[in-house]
C-alpha cells in the first residue's frame, strides 16, 4: 500500500496473493505490469497516471478494481475464480480521462455478474460493507469485453462505452454505449 507523496513505483511479474489489499497503489503515476492477484479483498487500487498493463486478478473476495485518479491507462484480465462470498461491484471509476480495456482469461467466464460502476467511488476505506457512493467522472474510454454488465450513475459525462455486456443503468450526460465488434 503507498498513500501521497511517493515517486517511481514500478512493479513488474509481482503477485499478490491472498492479501487484504493486492496492490493498493493510490500515488500518483504508479505502473503495474504483468501482475496478478489472487484471492485478495480488492485486488487493484489506483491513482491518478497510473498504467496497469497486462495485469490480471479475480473478484473472489471483492472489487477487481478501484480508479479513483484521472488519465490512467488501464488492461485488466479477470480471472473467472468465483467464491460463496458477496462481492458488490467488478470495478469502480471515477476522474477524467481514463482509458480502460477489461478483457476476460482465454475462454473462461464467470457465472456472478458483478456490475462495473461508473461514476462510483470506492467504498470508504475500501470496506466491502461501506456504502458505494456516485462520483465525478469525465472523459471514460472503456472497452468491456468481459460479460460484466455496466451501471452508469448520474455524475459521469461525456464517456465512451464499448461493450457487448448489459448497461443496466445509464443515468449519465453524454455517455455513448457502443456495441463491441468482435
Amino acid at each position: 500500500r503507498v498513500y501521497g507523496q511517493c515517486d517511481s513505483i514500478y512493479f513488474k511479474n509481482c503477485r499478490a496473493k491472498n492479501t487484504r489489499g493486492g496492490f493498493e497503489l493510490r500515488a500518483q503515476g504508479v505502473r503495474l505490469e504483468n501482475c496478478t492477484t489472487i484471492g485478495t479483498e480488492r485486488a487493484y487500487w489506483v491513482g491518478s497516471d497510473a498504467v496497469v498493463k497486462n495485469c490480471k486478478g479475480d473478484a473472489n473476495y471483492g472489487p477487481l478494481m478501484f480508479v479513483e485518479g484521472s488519465n490512467c491507462n488501464i488492461d485488466l484480465i479477470l480471472d473467472p475464480a468465483e467464491s460463496d462470498r458477496k462481492v458488490h461491484a467488478f470495478i469502480t471509476i471515477l476522474g477524467e480521462n481514463n482509458k480502460v480495456v477489461l478483457k476476460p482469461a482465454a475462454g473462461k467466464t464467470r457465472t456472478q455478474q458483478l456490475p462495473i460502476l461508473i461514476g462510483f467511488a470506492p467504498p470508504m476505506h475500501g470496506e466491502s460493507m461501506s456504502p458505494i457512493e456516485e462520483a465525478e467522472v469525465k472523459g471514460l474510454q472503456l472497452r468491456n469485453e468481459t460479460d460484466m454488465p455496466i451501471k452508469i450513475g448520474q455524475k459521469a459525462s461525456d464517456c465512451v462505452i464499448i461493450t457487448n455486456a448489459k448497461v443496466q443503468e445509464n443515468k449519465g450526460v453524454n455517455v455513448i454505449v457502443k456495441k463491441l465488434k468482435k
